[in-house]
C-alpha cells in the first residue's frame, strides 16, 4: 500500500513540476526554492512554527540518523496529504532518482524493523516519523537550508543563489 502511494507521489511530482512552470532541466536550486515555497504554503501557522527555523539556528548543523525521541522540524505524520505530497516533492527535487528511491525505501523499512523487533522494541518504528525543517527563507539570492531527518536517514542541503 505504501509503495503504491509513493509511486503515485512520483507521478504527482512530475505533474507538479510542470504545473509550477518548471522544466525538467531547470537548475536544482530553482526547483528546490519553488517546491520549498509550495511546501511552506501547504502548512498552517502551527506547523510552520515547527518546520521553519532561522538559517543560523544551531539545529542546522545538529543532525543525527540514530533513533531519537525528539528531533527538530515537522514530522511527516503530522502533515495532511497535501503537505506530505509537497514535502516528498521537495525531497525529490533535492535528490537524484536513485537517491530519492533509496531515501523513501529507508523510510518504508521502519515498518519492517517494527515487525522484526516485535512488541519488546525500545524505539517507535514509524515510516512517517521523519522530520522536515526549512532554515531561513527559500530564496534565489540569500542562503537557506533544508533538513530531512529520521532513523537511518539524515539529509541536509544548504542553498545560496
Amino acid at each position: 500500500m505504501r509503495f503504491a502511494r509513493l509511486g503515485v507521489v512520483a507521478v504527482l511530482c512530475l505533474t507538479c513540476l510542470i504545473a509550477a512552470g518548471l522544466k525538467v532541466g531547470d537548475p536544482p536550486g530553482l526547483q528546490l526554492k519553488v517546491f520549498a515555497d509550495a511546501f511552506l504554503s501547504s502548512l498552517d501557522d502551527e506547523q510552520k512554527k515547527a518546520a521553519v527555523m532561522d538559517y543560523d539556528a544551531a539545529g542546522r548543523v545538529d543532525w543525527h540518523f540514530i533513533p531519537k525521541e525528539t528531533r527538530k522540524g515537522l514530522p511527516i505524520r503530522d502533515m495532511n496529504a497535501a503537505s506530505r505530497t509537497s514535502a516528498l516533492r521537495l525531497l525529490r527535487a533535492a535528490l537524484s532518482e536513485s537517491g530519492y528511491d533509496k531515501a523513501t525505501n529507508i523510510m518504508l523499512l521502519e515498518g519492517v524493523i517494527r515487525e522484526l523487533e516485535g512488541k519488546g522494541r525500545k524505539w517507535e518504528r514509524d515510516p512517517e516519523k521523519y522530520f522536515v525543517t526549512i532554515f531561513g527563507t527559500p530564496s534565489d539570492k540569500e542562503p537557506w537550508a533544508l533538513s530531512w531527518e529520521g532513523h537511518h536517514l539524515s539529509l541536509n542541503f544548504c542553498m545560496r543563489g
